[in-house]
């Protein structure tokens, strides 16, 4: 393939550029996909804070009913602050974990694969609907695919180079091209 040339079905779901395409081959990002990475942290960021915040406050809330409408002995007080303790101690670790593991993602370290393409596409159904997983491995590295434009952009078995970042979760896909 030549430089600059890039697989329409690609760039589209993917949406880079033939330029982003090329910083990301040099381990570089665009200041488009900077400022898309920025702002998708601040969003994370946000809700992590929102949803420990209502969870911590839950459990407190919980707490306080139970302990005004029954005899709040000392027992009943010590348990419930042994309770939220530890939801507060699994937030605050959860947290800490993320962080770790979205050292990549904070320092926008780019990470290349080169391999064949396995794409996997499972519909599960449950009462309430059905939700389709598109899955690609390439080498040893595993995907989650967005959508079914992004699962169709790549063909089983064909050989590809994925640029990403790593990120909790699952990796980022900055850019992609056959080989």
């Amino acid at each position: 393939m030549e430089q600059g040339n890039i697989d329409a079905a690609l760039a589209a779901s993917f949406d880079f550029t033939a330029e982003e395409l090329e910083l990301n081959r040099r381990g570089e990002l665009s200041e488009r996909q900077e400022q898309m990475i920025s702002a998708q942290q601040r969003r994370s960021g946000v809700f992590t804070i929102v949803a420990g915040a209502a969870i911590t406050a839950s459990v407190a809330v919980i707490g306080a009913i139970l302990l005004l409408s029954a005899d709040a002995s000392g027992a009943a007080v010590a348990a419930f602050g042994a309770v939220l303790a530890i939801v507060v101690l699994l937030f605050a670790t959860s947290v800490l974990v993320g962080r770790r593991k979205s050292t990549d993602l904070r320092e926008r370290r780019i990470t290349s694969v080169t391999g064949l393409a396995r794409t996997r596409h499972k519909r599960t159904v449950s009462q309430y609907g059905g939700v389709d997983l598109y899955k690609l491995k390439i080498a040893r590295t595993k995907f989650a695919l967005a959508n079914k434009a992004q699962f169709g952009a790549f063909s089983d078995g064909a050989r590809y180079s994925v640029h990403f970042i790593k990120a909790p979760g699952a990796p980022l896909i900055l850019s992609a091209s056959p080989e």
